[in-house]
């Protein structure tokens, strides 16, 4: 069974994609070699909250469980 994903990008469709596998109660990891896409990251999660609620969080689903790094290793 999948528990973790890594997102390469921080990006509109990297956020997206961040979001999706974050409502489905997955661990996620987003890359992006710009450390100041963080807050977008953040901030696009943030927004797309009430959205995700909407349509249903699984069980443990939180922007808590998004990780962010600048080392794709």
């Amino acid at each position: 069974m999948i528990s973790k994903v890594v997102c390469v990008g921080a990006g509109l469709i990297g956020a997206g994609w961040a979001a999706h596998f974050m409502r489905a109660g997955l661990d996620v990891t987003v890359y992006h070699r710009s450390a100041e896409r963080e807050e977008y990251l953040r901030e696009s999660l943030e927004r797309a909250m009430p959205s995700l609620q909407e349509l249903g969080l699984a069980p443990g689903a939180s922007p808590a469980r998004i990780r962010f790094t600048t080392d794709l290793e």
